[in-house]
């Protein structure tokens, strides 16, 4: 980068380097991500998508069976089979290297 250059910091524009006195911005690399989920991640992940599928389910069960308390229950049973069901399941694909582009290093000259 030339003493005439800036990095500009602001969301909209990370990575991009641009020249105080020439033309447009140049784009650099892409910031660096992790290739792999932490477990807390994946259970937050789990969770979040759990409730939406338990209130989805309780409708659907309520639509089916006409009877609230059952679809509240079928619910209820679900929401902790399927959180971890789906943890597993995603703690297997971080395993998984298919579909991935390779980490790259942070820093890099």
């Amino acid at each position: 980068m030339s003493s005439s250059s800036v990095l500009i910091h602001q969301p909209q524009q990370a990575g991009f380097i641009v020249p105080v006195d020439g033309p447009a911005p140049v784009r650099t690399s892409p910031p660096t991500r992790n290739a792999e989920d932490r477990a807390h991640r994946s259970l937050a992940k789990a969770v979040s998508w759990r409730l939406t599928g338990t209130i989805d389910t309780m409708i659907v069960s309520f639509l089916v069976t006409g009877r609230m308390k059952l679809a509240v229950s079928i619910g209820f049973i679900e929401v902790f089979t399927k959180i971890a069901l789906y943890f597993f399941h995603e703690r297997l694909w971080n395993r998984i290297s298919f579909g991935r582009a390779p980490a790259r290093p942070e820093y890099e000259i």
